[in-house]
């Protein structure tokens, strides 16, 4: 209570007045929440089979870049199909209900159950479960659920049908709520939609590829079943939502745009989940007058795929307005004028520069439509985050091109020296080097760089895997290289018409294609 008074008291009355507001309105909004939500359920039905289908912004890369890149692909597919995953030094684990983990530092805990069924939802809050299994009808028989609450290090697992502002980052010892988290974020989802890419080009090794798209569908259609909004682990943080969706977005729309179909009750499905995201986000935004973080900067960047992917309406165009002033925004706030970022980490660079790449590339991707409704909106009389200013918003000539766009010409000067900082911090081995803070967090894990290590070698490396027993189909395991942000430094310098390679990497190709506008920034 000291502390908190002391806090108090630091502050101009101003401040502390408009916390207080937003306090008391978020707690109030959230008692409302979870009254509601003992009777209600928390999924949205809000679009038909009718209705319009999301947007579409992704081509694949060069299938010189695709074929050269095959060996991992298909190798990590394999993985993902199994439901093996390494995040956060775990190693590669298979992630399933009834597992039993490792355990962290001597701390293990016994605590899976067994998998849901449309026969037992029982695990979710009561008003949840109809809908639940209708859901879980639609996976094949032969999927095996992933168990999306546990942390697969500790062993320790949160519940589902606890309201997830009630689910506690470290309830005991040894326990990491980033576990679930990371995998919530469901970052290899492109790497199956790269699978089915190389499966469609005959690529020797590659499975059919209706393999791989049905994949991608079963483990959709298993976390939206197993996570209803607002209840377990996986809608505590309104980051990891963005990210999560705004991942499941790019695979999508990376699967249709090599050829894959899905069936219409999918994407009914699909589409009123991506909108549960949105107003789960638009409604927690993580922001501060006084501090704001990459936390913010992904629930920015995750609205705005959000609203740029889902059928226009009032409401999404409210999103897409407030997410393209913010975007600007936090460029200006969290990265100074030299490029570097304010978090002083070089890994929450990476982090956010991806974010305010990609989140750019977006909107200079965004069609008629989508940029006419940035002119014709209408300001929330209430949000969780900062006033949207009134419409239309001010649009500038874009370099070297007769479009216009939200972006001012100083924004993309900025996204220039956030690459150059990269290359400054970046060691001749090509990892950065590791000043502040880092959780290898990114934004879209598109071409993710590993190498590949022994057994003998990963136990001897990293102390956590002393008793790591290895996956039996590898006899030299892939370990991702977190420090390497090389793919940031040249998917920026192609946005900006500087690229050198002819043929870059996927992320450089996937960024010109979102981008679809060819800049040319003076040198």
């Amino acid at each position: 209570m000291k502390d908190i008074l002391q806090a108090v008291l630091s502050q101009p009355p101003r401040i502390v007045v408009q916390k207080s507001i937003r306090l008391i309105r978020r707690r109030g909004l959230a008692w409302v929440d979870r009254l509601r939500d003992r009777f209600l359920p928390t999924y949205g039905n809000v679009y038909s089979d009718s209705a319009e289908p999301l947007g579409t912004y992704l081509r694949p890369p060069a299938k010189e870049s695709l074929s050269a890149d095959a060996e991992k692909i298909l190798s990590l597919a394999d993985l993902y199909l199994k439901h093996y995953f390494d995040l956060l030094g775990s190693g590669w684990v298979r992630v399933h209900y009834g597992m039993t983990c490792r355990g962290l530092e001597g701390h293990r805990y016994a605590m899976s159950s067994k998998p849901p069924s449309p026969e037992s939802a029982s695990i979710l809050n009561a008003p949840n479960r109809s809908h639940s299994q209708k859901i879980r009808k639609m996976i094949s028989a032969e999927y095996v659920p992933v168990d999306w609450q546990i942390d697969f290090k500790s062993g320790y697992r949160w519940r589902e049908k606890r309201p997830s502002l009630k689910c506690r980052p470290a309830p005991l010892p040894g326990v990491d709520i980033k576990m679930p988290w990371e995998l919530a974020r469901m970052q290899h989802l492109p790497q199956l939609a790269w699978a089915f890419g190389l499966a469609i080009q005959k690529t020797e090794g590659a499975l059919p590829a209706e393999t791989y798209s049905h994949e991608f569908k079963n483990q959709v259609l298993d976390f939206i079943a197993a996570n209803p909004p607002r209840f377990g682990v996986n809608w505590s943080c309104p980051m990891d939502v963005g990210i999560r969706a705004a991942n499941w977005l790019a695979a999508y729309d990376l699967f249709r745009a090599q050829g894959a179909t899905f069936d219409p009750d999918f994407n009914r499905v699909f589409k009123n989940s991506i909108h549960d995201h949105g107003r789960h986000i638009f409604h927690n935004l993580e922001w501060s007058p006084t501090l704001r973080s990459n936390h913010y900067l992904a629930d920015i960047v995750g609205l705005l795929y959000i609203a740029a992917y889902l059928p226009q309406s009032r409401e999404t165009d409210t999103w897409l307005a407030l997410a393209v002033q913010e975007l600007i925004r936090e460029m200006n706030s969290q990265f100074h004028p030299d490029g570097s970022n304010f978090e002083a980490s070089t890994s929450y660079h990476g982090l956010s520069g991806e974010m305010i790449l990609y989140g750019t590339a977006l909107i200079l991707g965004l069609p008629d439509d989508k940029l006419n409704a940035l002119k014709d909106y209408r300001p929330p009389a209430f949000t969780s985050g900062p006033r949207l200013q009134p419409a239309p918003m001010m649009f500038f000539p874009l370099p070297g091109s007769e479009k216009r766009s939200p972006l001012p010409p100083t924004h993309f000067e900025r996204l220039e020296r956030i690459a150059g900082f990269v290359r400054a911090a970046t060691k001749p081995n090509g990892q950065i080097a590791q000043i502040g803070d880092n959780d290898s967090g990114r934004f879209l894990k598109l071409q993710p760089v590993y190498y590949r290590a022994g057994l003998e070698e990963l136990q001897s490396l990293f102390r956590n895997l002393q008793d790591y027993a290895g996956v039996d189909s590898l006899t030299r395991h892939w370990v991702e290289n977190s420090l390497n942000y090389g793919h940031l430094a040249q998917a920026i310098d192609h946005l900006l018409g500087k690229g050198e390679n002819a043929l870059p990497g996927f992320h450089a190709q996937i960024v010109k294609t979102l981008a679809g506008t060819p800049l040319a920034l003076p040198p």
